[in-house]
C-alpha cells in the first residue's frame, strides 16, 4: 500500500509524512498464534457472502465514519491479496 500512494519516496522509503514511516512507527514484530479468537465471532468476512462480506465487516463497522470507505475496503483487500511483491 506505501508503495502505491502519491507521497511514495523511492529514494526513502521510510520519509517523514509517508505512509510506510506511519506503518513503521505502530508495527510491532512477531504475534501470538491462538487456538481460536472466542471475541473475534462474527467480525471477519463470510467467504460465502461475497462483496456482502465485506459490507457488513468493513463499510458497517470498520470504516463506517471514513470519509471514502470503498477506497479503504479496496486498499485493505488489495494488500491482503497480494501481500508481498518483488520486482
Amino acid at each position: 500500500m506505501g508503495r502505491t500512494e502519491p507521497e511514495y519516496n523511492a529514494e526513502d522509503h521510510f520519509a517523514r509524512g509517508t505512509m510506510l514511516k506511519s506503518f513503521l512507527s505502530i508495527f510491532h514484530w512477531g504475534r501470538t498464534t491462538l487456538e481460536s479468537c472466542p471475541w473475534n465471532m462474527d467480525r471477519m468476512p463470510d467467504v460465502k457472502t461475497g462483496c456482502d462480506g465485506l459490507h457488513i465487516v468493513f463499510l458497517d463497522n470498520m470504516f463506517k465514519d471514513s470519509r471514502f470507505p470503498w477506497k479503504d475496503i479496496a486498499a485493505i483487500s488489495g494488500a491482503h491479496t497480494l501481500g508481498r511483491m518483488h520486482p
